[in-house]
């Protein structure tokens, strides 16, 4: 069994319903509609609508797509936006504005529209127009395209995106990077799901893409990547561990051919999931020791199925195979004999582990970079001591992209790391009024030099003595 679905109460509002509507979407290319899998799904974007326009007073949800981005009442629905290209990428190719989902549309009429976006182009017409005469003529009446929708005539729709297009130009490369690697997982976990293979070179080609844009801005990738605050299929683990790694990666060797490596082995760690039933891997509560065991497998999963890859990298396989084996071969999977780690796998295993507690999840908030180092610290035997510390070295206290208050009431973004963990380099974005800085007003300020008499970070009480 191989399921791809997410926790369904876990999201509410207009975002719930679009990341479900992306789960039926991706369970769309996998199972026929019969499936229980994509029946849950499309029954409970019934259910989401019905909730929405009740709650919202308005009989129906509208969503635009515009320049890449969903739009829906007064702005920019950037979250949602970051792994939706298999919504946004149809509409935009008809030509259309987006979708509307009237009140009382059916699990019949969401099955025609599910698959109308999962068609090909020659099957459902060139034209947004062409694409509603084959909804109505399936039964569709709740649920159209919208006409298109431009830049201005969403400014006026919607004024709240017309306020966001400095965030538009400066994300738009990282965004358009995320959504093509997240797109990519999706695509690979599909091949999987069916038993097919995929193509590693595809991979290392969005690989470089991150690469070149991290030698770029760094703070950017890790920005955009930050914008998520549920991952419907934990894509976002994923690559959020890739730029991770990638990054650390960078600060160990120059060797290019490594540090993709190490990209490519943090992007695919955890694809073995993709053949881990659905409740197992999302599972709310605490697992059984028979799911334990089921959800282990993940391990052997990933690295049989990179394995069976063409040009198949070893360091990718091992990732997979042993993320979580520890230092004294405790962890999982048990193999009877013990082998030693590659500095590669023990890199990955650092940033997965890390992500992991420092991520938003539907049952916890997001953990400080101190707690989770500390944790991590307190680890006995899980890690490579040294490559740990230079870790949090290269990371530091308060992460590049991170934003920060300082002592003057000012906002700031931290862009790089010093030799002091508690005082990186930043850039002002907004003054002590909150109020938003022109580009040519924000100033960089190395926290670490002299100018930390004038200003610090206020918030930064926390220490890694007790750590170590």
């Amino acid at each position: 069994m191989c399921d791809v679905g997410y926790d369904q109460e876990a999201l509410g509002g207009v975002e719930g319903f679009l990341d479900e509507l992306l789960v039926a979407l991706v369970n769309g290319r996998v199972y026929s509609e019969t499936h229980p899998r994509l029946r849950d799904t499309l029954e409970g974007l019934v259910r989401r609508l019905e909730q929405q326009c009740t709650s919202g007073s308005t009989s129906s949800i509208e969503v635009g797509v515009v320049d890449g981005y969903l739009v829906h009442d007064t702005r920019p629905l950037m979250s949602a936006t970051l792994s939706a290209q298999r919504l946004i990428e149809p509409v935009a190719r008809l030509g259309a504005g987006g979708l509307v989902f009237e009140r009382g549309a059916t699990f019949d009429e969401f099955v025609g529209v599910v698959s109308l976006l999962n068609a090909r182009k020659s099957e459902q017409g060139e034209t947004w127009t062409n694409a509603n005469t084959l909804l109505e003529k399936s039964g569709v009446r709740h649920i159209r395209l919208l006409p298109p929708l431009s830049l201005e005539t969403a400014a006026k729709r919607t004024t709240g995106f017309g306020d966001s297009e400095r965030v538009e130009t400066e994300l738009e490369l990282p965004l358009e990077i995320y959504q093509g690697v997240i797109n990519l997982l999706q695509s690979v976990s599909i091949a999987v799901c069916r038993g097919k293979s995929f193509k590693l070179d595809t991979v290392r080609g969005e690989i470089e893409r991150i690469m070149k844009r991290i030698d770029v801005d760094p703070a950017s990738m890790l920005e955009v990547a930050r914008y998520e605050q549920y991952d419907a299929f934990t894509f976002g683990h994923s690559v959020r561990v890739c730029f991770l790694a990638v990054i650390f990666a960078k600060s160990l060797t120059p060797d290019i051919r490594l540090q993709e490596r190490v990209g490519l082995a943090g992007l695919l760690h955890d694809i073995g999931k993709a053949k881990v039933p659905f409740e197992i891997v999302h599972a709310p509560g605490r697992l059984t020791d028979e799911e334990k065991l089921e959800m282990q497998l993940h391990t052997v999963h990933g690295a049989r199925t990179l394995l069976d890859v063409d040009d198949a990298d070893p360091v990718a396989v091992a990732t997979a195979f042993s993320h979580h084996k520890t230092m004294d071969d405790r962890g999982y999977p048990k193999t009877g004999f013990w082998a030693p780690r590659s500095p590669m796998t023990k890199i990955v295993k650092i940033c997965d582990v890390y992500e992991a507690l420092t991520a938003v999840r539907p049952y916890k908030p997001a953990m400080s970079p101190v707690r989770a180092y500390r944790i991590m610290l307190s680890m006995r035997n899980h890690f490579d001591l040294a490559l740990l510390r230079r870790f949090i070295e290269t990371n530091g206290i308060h992460p590049v992209g991170t934003e920060v208050r300082l002592n003057t009431g000012e906002l700031a973004e931290v862009v790089r790391q010093t030799e002091d963990l508690h005082c990186p380099i930043v850039i002002l974005t907004k003054d002590a009024e909150g109020n938003e800085l022109d580009v040519l007003d924000r100033t960089r300020f190395d926290l670490s030099s002299d100018a930390r008499t004038e200003r610090w970070i206020e918030s930064d009480q926390e220490s890694l003595v007790d750590a170590h």
